[in-house]
């Protein structure tokens, strides 16, 4: 069992490293998100447009901190956990999409968000990376995801609704509150 050490990270076991077939054909590397992540992170969030930013983060964000920049590539890898998805572009690795849990504080609950490069939207990254999320949170004893989604956001509600079409969404203004189940 991995235990969280204050802002140390625990070092992911290789076994979660993952090559996946894109739905074009490409190959995908999904693997732990690391502390050096950090200005590929910048890079990949430079890269979004304004609406998938808007989608991500529900409101128009500009820009990341260095503080959201530390707590997006720290993870403990049990009761934080986060995969990148790097494809090959032009002779070497490029992160193109990260997704994330965190587990809510006493339960066996943790919530769930993903980003996924413009250009590489709707090639089976998001599907991949919830497929090893939800493997991952089961042996860490989360039973549910959980998100909060704008209510336009199809994409992202479509891709949890193929993992779990049982899930349940509840209505909050323009937000969309979804369970999903990573019981398999």
């Amino acid at each position: 069992m991995v235990t969280k050490h204050s802002n140390k990270q625990i070092c992911p076991p290789p076994e979660y490293q993952e090559w996946v077939k894109l739905l074009d054909g490409r190959q995908a590397l999904l693997r732990p998100i690391l502390y050096s992540d950090k200005d590929a992170i910048l890079a990949l969030f430079n890269r979004l447009s304004p609406d998938t930013r808007f989608l991500r983060f529900h409101y128009a964000k500009s820009k990341i901190t260095p503080d959201e920049l530390e707590r997006y590539c720290c993870v403990d890898y049990y009761n934080s956990f986060a995969l990148v998805t790097e494809i090959c572009h032009e002779g070497r690795m490029e992160v193109v999409a990260v997704g994330r849990y965190v587990r809510l504080p006493c339960t066996d609950l943790a919530e769930i968000a993903f980003v996924v490069e413009d250009k590489e939207q709707g090639n089976g990254i998001g599907t991949s990376m919830l497929n090893e999320l939800a493997k991952l949170a089961r042996e860490r004893a989360i039973a549910a995801f959980v998100a909060e989604l704008l209510n336009e956001n199809m994409i992202m509600l479509d891709i949890l609704r193929k993992y779990d079409p049982n899930l349940t969404q509840v209505v909050d203004g323009n937000s969309l509150l979804i369970t999903v189940s990573v019981k398999k």
